[in-house]
């Protein structure tokens, strides 16, 4: 159990110190950025104390598992639509170059 703490504490400690060498751009926004690193620093803090579980079931009646789990899902569903629309933005841009080489050879 310390042990598997100590390796996701690592991991978030990790994921969150590579947030901090991104740069700005249309990849990744300073609000996005924000978002990732403090449920970063929350899910490194549930980790150390999982009695803080305790304190949501009392505010949201729910179990601790189940928390995690609906967080899950909004910052999928987030991630997901994201990712439609960088999607989206990257075809415009290609669409346009493509359209452009075309005029240019012709």
């Amino acid at each position: 159990m310390i042990l598997s703490k100590l390796i996701f504490s690592f991991l978030i400690i990790l994921s969150i110190s590579s947030l901090f060498k991104l740069k700005y751009s249309e990849a990744l926004r300073i609000n996005e950025k924000l978002i990732l690193i403090l449920t970063l620093i929350l899910s490194l803090i549930i980790i150390i104390e999982p009695s803080l579980l305790k304190i949501a079931n009392s505010i949201f009646k729910l179990r601790g598992r189940a928390i995690i789990i609906y967080l899950y899902i909004i910052f999928s569903s987030w991630s997901i639509f994201r990712n439609h629309l960088r999607i989206n933005q990257l075809n415009q841009k290609i669409n346009k170059l493509v359209s452009e080489i075309s005029i240019l050879k012709s």
